[in-house]
This record gives structure tokens, sequence and C-alpha cells, in this order.
């Protein structure tokens, strides 16, 4: 009973380990990993004493994780990744610690004495080579912002993934049996496919994430390049046109024919205004991070095609390294509120700003000056209270996340203003807060 008890503690402290060191923050919130926690816990206490099934309780552990990665991420591709990447874990530290010590027993190189001598020490280095790889992984992508690469593709891949995950469990099922089955051979192949399928699933990811990526910054360059080629047509047609122009006006005017003038002079301003106009598609050049170029693209062409008019205001340079919040939650708050701006709004102006301690973000329409907004909207003090899209109010709660981040939305009957900033990342860390208090239910 003493080892039964010995090995579940290891059993739901390498759970736990992945939870927190791994999940938390990044795929999980505070209060999803909370609750996974107490699902491992009361698993264990059931375990040790005997009360109910715990397999129940691991089940309904192995069922909310992906759910809740789901949930907090909303993205199918990176809640695969995440059980893949479990699942690699789990296999390489049981291989370099008991499973390689059974197999030497097995095969009769060492005695049964000396596999219950070590049997202990080895679950003790399974711990520990799983902290390990978790650390391991944490600094690389950290270095090579693994986790932020995939998180922009903004294709679902739904029905990959769930093939994925169906595939995984069904390898884990084979290999669960081949272990309780003692066939080392095929536990060997079983083991060796697994690692290389989930190897695989990640580089396809990574390597796709970057070829979007460059599919990104060449879709923004060829529109910057048709903007300049209309402009240049204009420039030629208006230069050839400049002669007849002015012999036209003229002779207007010579005539007397005053109100003819003037509305030959209102065509040509009309004819010429895109010409005259600087293009939206050159503010992108200030932002250098192709994810939210792609997005700021995306809602260019939606409000063109509404005949919305999409101001934008990039007076500084926005560079990756200045986002100190993860970028997919920069992303979803940036989308949400551009939503909005465009739902019932005709004239809308985006500025994105930065200073040397944090960045800027406000939606308005031209007719509201953004730099004084407390007069403008002094009797509209309850957020909660005008913040009538579920969307916007999820928007806020994700930049709760974080320290020194602020989100706030006014409206009136013909104007509003939408505003939310984060600090510039100096530090290479996250900004994410640690007081339990300071999460929004």
């Amino acid at each position: 009973m003493e080892t039964q008890v010995y090995y579940y503690i290891f059993f739901t402290l390498g759970f736990l380990q992945q939870t927190w060191f791994l999940g938390y923050k990044k795929y999980t919130n505070k209060k999803q990993t909370v609750i996974l926690t107490l699902i491992l816990l009361i698993e264990f206490i059931s375990t040790i004493f005997q009360i109910g099934d715990s397999d129940l309780f691991l089940l309904a552990y192995f069922i909310l994780q992906p759910f809740f990665v789901l949930r907090h991420l909303n993205s199918w591709i990176l809640m695969t990744l995440f059980l893949f990447l479990n699942n690699s874990f789990l296999i390489l530290s049981w291989l370099f610690s008991y499973d390689f010590l059974k197999l030497l027993f097995e095969n009769g190189y060492i005695s049964l004495q000396h596999f219950q001598q070590y049997t202990n020490l080895t679950i003790l280095l399974q711990q520990l080579l799983l902290f390990l790889f978790i650390q391991g992984f944490n600094y690389f992508d950290k270095r090579f912002s693994i986790f932020d690469s995939i998180s922009r593709i903004q294709k679902k891949y739904k029905i990959q993934s769930i093939i994925g995950i169906i595939l995984l469990i069904i390898l884990g099922i084979a290999r669960r049996i081949i272990v309780n089955g003692h066939f080392t051979e095929s536990f060997f192949y079983i083991t060796v496919v697994l690692l290389i399928l989930n190897v695989t699933v990640h580089l396809t990811a990574y390597i796709y994430s970057q070829y979007y990526q460059q599919t990104l910054e060449k879709n923004i360059l060829s529109r910057q390049f048709n903007q300049e080629m209309e402009k240049i047509t204009l420039s030629d047609e208006f230069r050839h046109d400049y002669r007849n122009i002015l012999l036209s006006l003229n002779s207007y005017i010579q005539n007397g024919e005053t109100k003819e003038a003037l509305d030959f002079i209102h065509s040509i301003v009309n004819y010429s205004q895109p010409l005259l106009e600087d293009s939206p598609y050159e503010q992108l050049s200030n932002i250098e991070i192709p994810a939210i170029q792609g997005l700021l693209i995306k809602f260019l062409d939606l409000a063109k095609t509404k005949g919305i008019k999409l101001n934008l205001s990039i007076p500084t340079s926005v560079y990756e390294s200045d986002i100190s919040i993860q970028l997919a939650d920069f992303i979803q708050c940036l989308s949400v509120s551009l939503s909005y701006a465009l739902d019932g709004h005709e004239d809308i102006l985006l500025s994105i700003k930065k200073d040397q301690k944090q960045i800027y973000i406000a939606l308005n329409n031209n007719a509201t000056d953004s730099s004084n907004t407390d007069n403008l909207f002094k009797d509209l003090n309850d957020e909660q209270k005008n913040e009538k899209k579920t969307e916007l109010h999820r928007a806020k709660k994700i930049l709760s996340k974080y320290k020194k981040t602020s989100f706030k939305f006014y409206t009136t009957p013909q104007h509003f203003l939408l505003q939310f900033d984060f600090p510039v990342n100096d530090s290479g860390f996250s900004s994410r807060k640690i007081d339990l208090n300071s999460i929004q239910n």
C-alpha cells in the first residue's frame, strides 16, 4: 500500500507540474488552473483513502484541460499542440527513468531486487526530468517566440486538430496496453512513433506559422505597391489633363459662368481626392508586426466594402518586442474593438501611439476629440452600463490579467470612444499580475 501511495503522489505531481509550469498563464488562466489542481487533489485523496472511483476525477481532468485551453485561447491549433506537448514530456520523462529500469529488468539485465531497490529513485528522476523538459521548452519558447508565432495563424483547422487528438488518444491507449502486456519490442516501436508524431506536429505548425507570417508581409508589400501604382497612374492622368483643366476653367471665368466654374473645380477635387489623400496602407509600415498588419488590412478592406471611412494614425514605429502582453491577447482586443467600431459607425479613426512607457490604442468617430475625453464624457462614468457588447467586456477582462493596463469605453447617441493601453515591454518578460484578487470573475 505504501508503494502504491508513493506512486500516486508522484503521478499527481507530474500532472500538477504540467498544469502550473507549462499551462498556467499561457494556455490556461488562474481560475482554470486552480480548478484543474483541485480535481487532481481530489483524485489523489480518493485514491489514498479509496473513496469513490478516482478514475472519474482523472477523466474529468483530461476532458476539462483541453476544454479550458480552447476557451482561454480560442485556438484549436494551440489546444492540440498543448496536448501533444504534454504527451511528449510525459513519454520522455518516463522513458529515461522508470521505463528504462523496467526494460532492463524484463530483459534480464538486472535482478528483481535491484529493480525494487531503484524503482522509487527512478520515479523521483522522472519528476526531475519532467521539470527540466518543461523549463527547457519555456526557455526556447521565450527565445524563439514559438507560442506567439503559432498563435498568429488565423484559420481554425478544427477538423485537422480533432483528427490529431483522436490519433494521439488511440496511440496512447495502444501504448498503455503494450506496457501492461510487457511487450518490450512493441513498446519501443510505439514510443518512437509517438515521439516522431509529436515532433512532426510541432515542427509543421511552427514552419507553417513562419510561412503564414511571410505571406502576410508579401500581402502588405503588394498592397502598398498597388497603392503607389494607382497614385502614379492618377498623377500621369492629371498631368496630361492639366492644360485642358486650366483652359476650361479660364473659359468659365471669362464668360462669367461662376456656378459652372465652381462645379468644375468641385469635380476636379473629387477626381483628384485619391491622389491628394494619404493612403491608409502607408501608415501600416509603422507597425512592424505582420499579424497586426494583416488584421488591419482585413478591417480596412471590410470598411471599404461597407462604405465606411477608416483612418489610421500611427505616428511612431511599433515593434513586436514592444508588446508586453501576449500577442494573441493584443490581436483579440484589437479585433473586438475594430468589430464594434465598424458596426453602425461611418467615420472611424484608429490611433496607435507609443511613448516611453505605454502603448495606447484609441478608436473613435472623427467628430470626437479623444484628447479631451473627460470633458466630452464626464457624465458617463459607469463603464459597465456603457459596455453593451459582450465581446468588449471580454476584451477588458483579458487586459485585466496584466499590470498597468486599462480598457475604457464611452458612448453617447452621437459619439463613441474606445481606448485601451498597456506598458511598453522593456524587460522581455510578461507583465501579468500575480495578485489573485486582481482577476475578475
